[in-house]
């Protein structure tokens, strides 16, 4: 009897332990291994050096911030009694801020921040300020990278931030999806340079620095209707996208600033016509697929086909009067009503706009708005695609 309660006992601790040990290898649903940074992001996951979000997700294709970027990559080499100190032994504990009046005291980000000023990886803005809540570019990344990891930089030549972004080139460190200056990594780019630099990874696909500060590049202004923050909005429509698809434990859309180019001038001469519909110039069917492939080669974009698909087009509208200086929340919030129509085909025969939501081929989405002051109309497109087969020039904004 005693032999058989010892045997139950030690099976009942098995039994609780392995569920336990299991979770200590962190897998996102999100990041499948078919994911093209899946490694990168593994590492870091397994190394505590970034973490995921509540419903076990990484959301690969959010951009990230300045602080946060700065937590992580110093977080990623600094031993942590320094970053602990840091404040306390530069005599910062009386002060409201730590170095910048828009880093206080008590923010998470602070002690990481304190380290990268003192050991002169960061300088902040002419105007006192860090901009912690700002999406970082990828000039200001390289810097952050190439001085946190020590990179011999040579800053002899051209602006002030090339020798830090040849420093991550010559170390093939750059990932094929940064494509420009004015790029905003994201929260799976980051992963990438950092994995790479920490494993001197040298043997993966990368972009050469002559490329990404290669002045020829295709005009787009995203800051298109006056008083609305069009990345704010592309973000959120972005977020409704994929916390969709993170439901049906399907991978996230990455915004794609082509793509976005492209579902602007559609937005744009929609607004100057007075009505959006699918037809090209010249173009009788309402949905032409070749007409509009065609259309896209001369914006320069070409697809790769993924098990049969390579594009589609989404397009909607709504009034629109606003008068005030910051309308992006307003904008905001009428094309959620678009957005809630595209869902609501759920339980229709014929559901485009839902199946393009929930395509598993498509990846890469693309959204602009346009305004036509005199109807009181805005107009919306919405780009998705499998893959871009030609992408080359650097977005200029």
């Amino acid at each position: 009897m005693k032999k058989n309660i010892t045997i139950g006992y030690f099976f009942l601790l098995c039994v609780f332990f392995i569920p336990v040990e299991s979770k200590a290898i962190l897998k996102f649903f999100d990041v499948p291994q078919s994911h093209e940074n899946y490694e990168a992001i593994q590492y870091l996951a397994e190394n505590g050096i970034i973490t995921g979000f509540d419903d076990d997700s990484f959301r690969p294709e959010n951009t990230i911030s300045r602080a946060a970027f700065t937590k992580i990559v110093i977080g990623s080499q600094v031993p942590q009694e320094e970053i602990d100190t840091c404040i306390k032994s530069h005599g910062l504990l009386d002060s409201p801020y730590v170095y910048f009046s828009d880093v206080p005291l008590g923010e998470w980000f602070a002690p990481y921040v304190c380290v990268a000023k003192n050991r002169g990886i960061i300088s902040g803005f002419p105007d006192g300020t860090f901009g912690p809540e700002k999406k970082i570019a990828f000039p200001a990344v390289a810097k952050i990278l190439a001085q946190t990891f020590q990179l011999p930089v040579n800053n002899t030549e051209g602006e002030w931030y090339t020798g830090y972004i040849n420093a991550l080139s010559k170390k093939r460190a750059i990932p094929p999806t940064i494509t420009g200056l004015h790029y905003q990594i994201t929260r799976s780019d980051m992963s990438e340079l950092v994995w790479r630099l920490k494993n001197k990874v040298t043997n993966k696909n990368f972009k050469p620095g002559s490329m990404i500060m290669d002045s020829n590049c295709l005009p787009f202004d995203s800051q298109n209707i006056l008083g609305v923050d069009m990345d704010t909005v592309r973000e959120t429509w972005l977020s409704w996208y994929n916390d969709e698809r993170r439901s049906a434990k399907l991978p996230a859309y990455r915004l794609d600033e082509y793509l976005s180019r492209t579902a602007t001038f559609w937005s744009e001469y929609s607004a100057q016509q007075g009505v959006i519909n699918h037809q090209r110039p010249g173009q009788k069917a309402y949905y032409d697929y070749d007409a509009i492939t065609q259309w896209f080669r001369d914006q320069g974009i070409e697809f790769t086909n993924v098990n049969g698909f390579t594009f589609t087009e989404n397009i909607g509208y709504g009034s629109w009067n606003c008068q005030k200086s910051d309308c992006t929340a307003e904008m905001i919030t009428k094309i959620r009503e678009i957005f809630e129509f595209y869902i609501r085909e759920k339980n229709l025969s014929s559901r485009p706009h839902y199946n393009a939501i929930f395509n598993p081929s498509f990846t890469k989405i693309g959204v602009g708005i346009a305004v036509n002051k005199e109807k009181k109309q805005f107009y919306i497109t919405t780009h998705l695609a499998a893959e871009i087969a030609n992408k080359q020039q650097e977005i200029c904004q």
